[in-house]
């Protein structure tokens, strides 16, 4: 507002290349009217005009629109005027004139930035400040702009942890392109999603998003409508994680296998948690609950990002199950391909972050096939699935699979009993001397019909039955029965190394039972070795790590085992009272192919050493390998160039003809 033609022309021509809608008028009762009929965020105004001052309009604008920020241009110097405006608010900023371009379009920024404040705080007063109901604000990008008490208690956030982060990363399980089309149609969406509360545990919300025309603004309203819906949801979902139960789920598939049409595949995928009965009898069982819940959450935002997963399902204790659908088979491997790398990262439960691992099957609908039968194939091919196939498909030769599963596993039960276990010692050669100087017991099973079983096909079943604690401590005892055999005859010295099942690392009765065996055969605590894999940690637990101190203090040696394999080796090497370092074989079986390969085997053995350890590299099966290991400063080697698997009497035999010859 200028009463001066020239000087609006000039201000026009000096922001007309700006983003701003410029309005104008030539005196006080003109803005008000200009003010009327448009939505203004920022009135720039001079002092001296005819009938009305400046700071006079301020004080009617101040009155009838707060939100606006009003700038005062003045080329005179009536500061008993300015100064009373100044202090009542009415005026934001007094501007000299003539004015400096770059000062002038600094402060117009300035004004609209706290114009944007000034509206977000008067919506939030007007509409949030009382609602019981969780509602946000949100710009046209979707970006929050402000959030009410009753939202942050549903989720438990805090304020800053929110405003200004995008919807769609604060809640995954949106679909970003299909709410945008939505409410850019019809200004409106709804609807239901199971999302995780501020405790962690999953409950069913109503979402609604409102876009407002006059700003561009959206709100949002959510409301916890759970125990609204009890009893309808108890016959169709599973409370805990909010997904479908096992009976809806087979509905689901019998309703899309009726529908299918000639050019559509459908599979179902069963997801099953490898070691979550470690989770429950480490933590406890709110902890495996909110695992669960966790998992669950994860994989409705891989849902909302995954057109072709069509359901999802809590089948069992710890699996789910998918229902997918795809124009061709590749897209269900590819679909396992993103679970597993989802997966990744480990989950935040409470305070720990925990690495959990999976298997993984696929069944894929082929010709006529019932829905009970295809999950029950899927959960059937992840049960065939191992760390180096890491998800299966199913076929039908895996039906006899399972029908030998079952007969093990009934079997299982009288292994001790009947004195079927053995165990088989694998040397560790010493690079730089040749000799044999420690051993890896590894337990066989002398099956009475189907004669001698390796750990791969049995130890899983150990595990899932809880015979694994049984099996273990018999391979322990064995190992020290050995060992004071050996004494007795003056054959060694030699260190045995046991392998540590996770069931077992998570016994609170370990130690004392070590000790008793150490004692009872009269051993030094140093003939003896546990070797653990990552998978076997869980986290950093003061328990675990006290356990392990304990055993330590008995002089027992602890060595991780395939090292390099999982997601967090070298955290764990610095958490741990580990001594010795075991490179997996994979890395060992290509070092010599692969310049790549090989500067990673290099970096783990001087990593190693940098941490005072001893390491070992395990599957050397050609003499190229032993010498390269040998060059980067390796200090033991194990594998089938020197010995495979070997009874106690022939490793007796060979710690006497030793040593080895390294150089061949």
């Amino acid at each position: 507002m200028d009463d001066e033609v020239n000087i609006i022309q000039s201000f026009q021509r000096l922001f007309r290349k700006a983003p701003f809608r410029i309005l104008t008028a030539n005196g006080g009762q003109q803005a008000l009217e200009v003010l009327a009929h448009e939505q203004v965020d920022v009135v720039v105004s001079d002092q001296r005009m005819p009938g009305m001052t400046g700071a006079e309009l301020f004080a009617v604008v101040q009155q009838k629109y707060p939100n606006t920020t009003r700038l005062l241009l003045s080329g005179y110097t009536d500061f008993d005027a300015l100064t009373y405006a100044i202090n009542n608010g009415s005026i934001s900023k007094f501007i000299s004139k003539p004015w400096n371009r770059d000062e002038l379009r600094q402060s117009l920024d300035e004004a609209f930035a706290h114009t944007e404040e000034l509206n977000v705080q008067s919506d939030y007063d007007s509409v949030f400040q009382h609602s019981s109901q969780g509602m946000a604000l949100l710009d046209p990008q979707y970006r929050v702009l402000a959030v009410n008490q009753a939202q942050l208690a549903l989720t438990g956030h805090r304020e800053e942890e929110v405003v200004g982060k995008l919807l769609f990363d604060l809640i995954p399980e949106l679909n970003r392109a299909q709410i945008e089309q939505e409410v850019a149609a019809h200004q409106h969406w709804r609807s239901e999603l199971w999302l995780l509360r501020r405790d962690k545990s999953i409950g069913l919300f109503s979402l609604t998003i409102q876009l407002n025309p006059a700003n561009q603004r959206l709100s949002v309203t959510c409301a916890d409508i759970t125990e609204m819906r009890r009893n309808e949801l108890s016959s169709r979902h599973d409370l805990l994680t909010g997904l479908l139960n096992r009976q809806s789920f087979e509905r689901e598939v019998a309703e899309f296998l009726t529908q299918k049409s000639q050019d559509q595949m459908l599979a179902v995928l069963s997801l099953d948690l490898i070691n979550f009965r470690q989770v429950n009898e480490s933590y406890g069982h709110d902890y495996g609950d909110e695992l669960l819940c966790q998992v669950a959450s994860s994989l409705r935002a891989m849902l909302g990002s995954d057109l072709s997963i069509q359901r999802i399902a809590r089948i069992g204790g710890d699996e789910f199950a998918l229902l997918c659908q795809a124009d061709y088979s590749a897209a269900f491997l590819q679909l396992c391909e993103s679970i597993l790398s989802w997966f990744q990262a480990p989950i935040q439960v409470h305070d720990n972050e925990l690495f959990m691992h999976f298997k993984l099957g696929v069944a894929i609908a082929y010709g006529e096939v019932k829905a009970a039968d295809l999950i029950k194939q899927a959960a059937t091919a992840g049960a065939r699935s191992d760390r180096a196939h890491r998800y299966r498909v199913y076929d039908d030769e895996m039906l006899e699979g399972v029908k030998e599963r079952m007969d093990l596993h009934n079997d299982l039960h009288r292994v001790i009993k009947n004195n079927e276990l053995a165990l088989l010692y694998q040397p560790k050669i010493e690079i730089s001397t040749g000799r044999i100087v420690s051993a890896e017991a590894l337990v066989r099973w002398n099956h009475p019909t189907k004669g001698l079983i390796s750990p791969d096909r049995f130890v899983f079943l150990a595990e899932e039955t809880g015979l694994i604690l049984d099996i273990g401590d018999w391979c322990i005892s064995e190992a020290c029965r050995q060992l004071a055999d050996w004494q007795q005859q003056d054959v060694g010295p030699v260190r045995i190394a046991v392998n540590l099942s996770p069931r077992q690392f998570t016994d609170r009765s370990l130690p004392h039972r070590l000790q008793a065996l150490i004692n009872h055969h009269q051993l030094q605590g140093s003939v003896l070795e546990l070797e653990v894999t990552e998978s076997t940690l869980l986290d950093d637990t003061d328990r675990a790590i006290k356990m392990m101190q304990q055993i330590c203090s008995m002089d027992v040696h602890f060595a991780m085992d395939d090292f390099g394999t999982g997601y967090a080796s070298f955290d764990y090497l610095k958490r741990y009272p580990f001594s010795t370092l075991k490179i997996d074989r994979s890395f060992i079986m290509h070092m010599c192919s692969s310049e790549r390969e090989g500067s990673i085997v290099q970096s783990m053995i001087e990593m190693g050493h940098q941490l005072g350890l001893v390491v070992v590299a395990e599957g050397v099966e050609e003499q190229e390998q032993a010498d390269s290991l040998k060059a980067m400063g390796c200090d033991f080697i194990q594998g089938f160039l020197y010995s495979r698997p070997v009874s106690a009497q022939e490793l007796q035999k060979l710690l006497v003809e030793q040593p080895f010859s390294i150089e061949r």
